[in-house]
């Protein structure tokens, strides 16, 4: 059989190698020994680097119960703040040697800081960070119940009216706040809100006094003004005004319901303060005018009116500001000075515009023209002198313009009218136009209008509504001088005659249905009447005098399509006022009545 090598058990292995392992030692140790046998005893420095790894880690073990402790203050402090509705004195001081502990850890450990971590509501903080947050919310709480306790007893001392107090009371609730935001960053409990609302109370108190004084000063200057201490006033209105810029300097500028342009206002009235000796002085002259010229001495009284004028021009220059020299006091003494001054002059030119009247209503047109443009060029310099007056009113100036240009036409018009009028029967005051108005004398008046459908210079004029008829006789007796209107029905029917006979007799004779073959007839055509009057009846219809306000006038007297029957009644029919038919045309009345004067005013 083959030989196999020797095989050892395994206990036998094992012992086999811790001899050889112990062996090893000894010889290191022998080694180590024979060495420091040949170089001597280990040096000193050696020694102090083993003793300062000693001090090393006692520093460590310090550090590290620090942190231990830190956190089992604030655990503690944590605990107990859960169960009671108050910290207690202790409790805080707990928190606080916390703190401190916490703090000198972080101070100790150098770059590693606090590197122990917790949730604060959901964050992540370190330790430090949670306590000292906690603690200088604490510190803030309480400094913020001081300022609240302060700002309480201001409020008091502010409604009270002690100013002053109040103020100092204010500081001190601002010192806490101050102190909340120097002290206790960390206290989220920073207000600037708080802040703004208490400040501007402080200024209330430093401003409120200032402005009750400025109120009661100008109340009292204001009745030294009424009582024509103007001086005094003048000296206490310029303290006010100090006051009142102090009020309206950047810090006070929004503490009080007023408006910015007081100040102005308020020199307003010390310059009229100032200028009351002056307004008294220049208004006596004023009232001085006012008698001159009721007194008829116009001359004087437009001095006097105008060194017043001037005075108040210098005023303005002097006190731009006072109220007597503004634009509506100013524009009244202006205005009252033309009208007074104007008086006399309108008063005369409107006389000579009567006895132009006069002249025309006598048959005296020579002149009428030259006479209108005199008058007339004479108000216009007075208009330019004295602008807010008016030297003749609208009528006047417009009858005078109308005479002056038609001038040349004035003798043929009272030529016509003279042929065309005659005597109403029981009415010797009123003439009637003895045939309706002929187109060629209605453009004469009217400057060539015509409105006529049917032309022909003797045919009567129609297609002319009641206004443009009104007019028309207007136009006329501003060239006649008389009262030219339209007549009224009655006094139509007193032209045409009372009887039934008489007017049937007229129908008869009248451009009707039956004899005008459908066209209206030259005036005057007709045979007249027992009293002289052509085509009252028939021919064209004819406007009456009517109430200017209704919506409708009344026409008379019917027209060449209404047969014999009809026109013999003498029909009226009512119309628009605007209405134009080529069927109407009008004849004009002279009214000479007397004008009746105004009953006397009573006592």
């Amino acid at each position: 059989m083959p030989s196999h090598p020797r095989r050892h058990s395994g206990k036998t292995l094992l012992v086999l190698q811790i001899i050889a392992v112990f062996v090893l030692a000894v010889a290191m140790l022998a080694a180590a020994y024979w060495r420091a046998r040949q170089n001597g005893p280990l040096p000193t420095s050696r020694v102090a680097a083993m003793r300062g790894q000693d001090d090393y880690l006692q520093e460590k073990r310090e550090i590290e119960e620090m942190r231990v402790k830190s956190r089992e203050m604030w655990d503690r402090f944590v605990n107990v703040s859960e169960f009671r509705p108050k910290l207690l004195p202790e409790d805080i001081r707990l928190l606080e040697e916390a703190w401190m502990l916490r703090e000198e850890y972080v101070l100790r450990n150098g770059q590693r800081g606090d590197y122990e971590m917790v949730n604060d509501g959901g964050t992540q903080k370190s330790v430090i960070e949670v306590i000292r947050e906690k603690l200088h919310t604490i510190k803030a709480k309480e400094a913020r119940a001081r300022s609240e306790a302060e700002e309480i007893e201001a409020n008091r001392l502010l409604e009270a009216g002690k100013f002053d107090e109040a103020r100092k009371t204010y500081e001190k609730a601002i010192q806490f706040e101050t102190e909340i935001k120097e002290k206790f960053p960390y206290s989220k409990m920073k207000d600037a809100m708080r802040d703004t609302h208490l400040d501007r109370r402080l200024k209330i108190c430093i401003a409120r006094p200032v402005w009750d004084a400025a109120q009661k000063l100008e109340k009292e200057a204001d009745a030294l003004l009424a009582k024509g201490e103007w001086k005094r006033a003048a000296e206490i209105y310029a303290d006010v005004i100090e006051k009142e810029e102090f009020l309206r300097s950047t810090k006070y500028n929004d503490l009080f319901p007023s408006e910015y342009s007081r100040p102005v206002k308020l020199d307003e009235k010390r310059q009229t303060a100032l200028a009351f000796p002056e307004d008294k002085r220049l208004s006596d002259e004023i009232e001085r005018a006012r008698k001159l010229a009721a007194t008829g001495s116009n001359e004087e009284a437009r001095k006097t009116w105008d060194a017043a004028l001037a005075g108040y021009a210098d005023l303005a220059k002097t006190y731009p500001r006072c109220a007597f020299t503004e634009p509506a006091p100013e524009k009244a003494r202006r205005d009252e000075h033309d009208k007074t001054l104007m008086r006399p002059l309108a008063a005369e030119f409107a006389k000579r515009a009567a006895a132009l009247d006069t002249a025309l209503r006598e048959g005296r047109a020579d002149g009428a023209g030259g006479a209108a443009a005199l008058i007339l060029r004479e108000a216009d310099t007075a208009q330019k002198r004295y602008p807010a007056a008016f030297a003749l009113d609208g009528t006047t100036y417009a009858k005078l313009r109308y005479i002056e240009m038609k001038a040349p036409d004035i003798a043929t018009v009272h030529r016509l009218l003279a042929g065309f009028l005659l005597p109403v029967p029981g009415a010797p005051a009123l003439r009637l136009m003895r045939c309706e108005v002929p187109q060629h004398f209605y453009a004469l008046v009217m400057e060539g209008a015509n409105p006529s459908a049917a032309r022909g210079d003797l045919l009567p004029v129609d297609s002319v509504a009641l206004p443009e008829a009104v007019e028309f006789c207007r136009r006329l007796g501003w060239l006649t001088g008389k009262n030219i209107r339209l007549p009224s029905a009655d006094e139509f029917r007193l032209a045409v005659g009372g009887t039934a006979a008489a007017r049937t007799a007229q129908a008869i004779q009248a451009w009707s249905f039956e004899t005008s073959g459908g066209r209206a007839h030259e005036v005057a055509t007709s045979r007249p009447n027992e009293h002289g009057f052509c085509d009252l009846l028939g021919n064209l219809a004819e406007w009456t005098r009517d109430d200017v306000l209704a919506a409708d006038g009344t026409e008379i007297g019917g027209n060449y399509q209404n047969n014999r029957e009809t026109l013999a009644s003498v029909p009226t029919n009512s119309v628009p006022r605007r209405d134009k038919s080529r069927l109407r045309g009008f004849r004009i009345l002279a009214d000479d009545t007397p004008e009746t004067p105004p009953p006397a005013a009573s006592k």
